[in-house]
């Protein structure tokens, strides 16, 4: 079928669509040329019911137009011809190639009404033959078909769902490389710096000593060398003992400073390098005598005492006693000090080991001669 026939096909349908329309555009026509007075208003209508969806429509074609619609044009066209044949007119000129109109622009131009007319006559001439029936598809080529719909047509992200049950454990991974050993001097570096920024809790003041002769100032020394960096050491702040630490790891504990010679178990491995104090006791023992208790980091325990020289009076001097230094007696109405442990001379002997800090005073004047007092009066008693 040319063009020119397809252009005459679809003038004969206008025409024939026209005349199909005139009784309805008469209709309305007389309806808008009528002049009614409004009425009163009414009370609103319920809202109606929401319509059932329809049936999506099955895709039109160009051929799928000229096959249902080309016989109606062509029948409508010789009907229209045969009742009006055209006089013979002279040859005009050649026309210009026509364009042939778009689907949508017939579809358009067309009622439904008609096109559903037009197709179910079609159908009534033409039945459709059985189709073959279609081929098994594999699991495969449905996922390949169902990836590249969800590729071009991606679903919106729905609402996070409730957190997954925890998976199994990875393998175990492989042992990591030894670590390089550090030379003494770069270990002591990294605890002295540890122990500037970390300076361990004061024990309580001991007994001050007696201060030394001031000694002569030395000359100043020369600069030292810069010393070399050492390693970057981590101290830990504890040591848990239900874990397992690697070999090199330095820890705090008790006090002092530990490094793990091995892989420890418990404190099996470990090393105090820094022996720092545990705990410190203090107790009173006698009169004058402290015993200091120490335990240091590594468990070792040191007990010592120390005699404070304070002044106790033990009374009138015995001799043989034994006196101990700070110990006051009486001897001969004086007040003497002992200087020395042991001292066992008699406080006047002379010899250093007593200082005399009361002396004795001088005896006071004889008074006045007492008073001869009365006998008392004999008791009579009557039987």
């Amino acid at each position: 079928m040319n063009k020119q026939v397809q252009s005459a096909i679809l003038r004969a349908a206008g025409r024939y669509i026209r005349k199909l329309m005139e009784p309805v555009e008469k209709q309305l026509r007389a309806l808008e040329e009528r002049s009614l007075l409004p009425g009163p208003q009414g009370e609103p209508g319920l809202p109606g019911r929401d319509g059932i969806d329809g049936n999506d429509a099955p895709p039109v074609t160009d051929e799928r137009v000229r096959e249902i619609l080309g016989p109606v044009a062509e029948k409508s066209a010789a009907d229209w011809l045969a009742s009006n044949p055209p006089p013979a007119g002279a040859d005009g000129r050649d026309g210009r190639d026509g364009e042939a109109p778009a689907v949508e622009s017939v579809a358009a131009a067309i009622s439904p009404d008609v096109l559903r007319a037009a197709l179910a006559g079609w159908l009534a001439d033409n039945p459709p033959a059985a189709g073959r029936d279609g081929r098994d598809v594999t699991d495969d080529q449905v996922s390949e078909q169902v990836r590249a719909w969800l590729a071009a047509n991606p679903p919106e992200r729905g609402p996070e769902g409730p957190p997954g049950e925890r998976g199994m454990d990875g393998a175990a991974g492989q042992d990591g490389r030894d670590g390089r050993d550090a030379t003494d001097e770069q270990l002591a570096m990294q605890v002295k710096a540890w122990l500037a920024a970390n300076p361990p809790a004061a024990g309580e003041a001991g007994t001050p000593g007696r201060a030394g002769e001031r000694g002569i100032d030395g000359s100043n020394g020369q600069d030292g060398a810069d010393g070399r960096d050492a390693l970057e050491v981590d101290v830990l702040s504890g040591i848990d003992i239900e874990r397992s630490y690697a070999r090199r790891t330095y820890a705090s504990h008790l006090g002092g400073i530990w490094v793990a010679r091995q892989q420890t178990h418990g404190m099996e491995g470990w090393e105090c390098i820094v022996n720092g104090y545990q705990s410190i006791e203090i107790d009173l023992e006698d009169e004058r005598t402290l015993v200091v208790r120490s335990t240091f980091s590594d468990g070792r325990r040191v007990e010592k005492r120390h005699a404070v020289p304070m002044l106790i009076d033990r009374g009138v001097f015995k001799d043989g006693a034994g006196y101990q230094r700070g110990d006051g007696v009486t001897w001969g109405g004086s007040f003497w000090i002992a200087q020395v442990d042991k001292a066992d001379s008699k406080p006047d002997a002379g010899n250093g080991q007593w200082r005399l800090a009361v002396k004795k005073g001088r005896d006071g004047k004889e008074g006045p001669p007492g008073r001869a007092e009365r006998a008392p009066a004999p008791v009579k008693v009557t039987p």
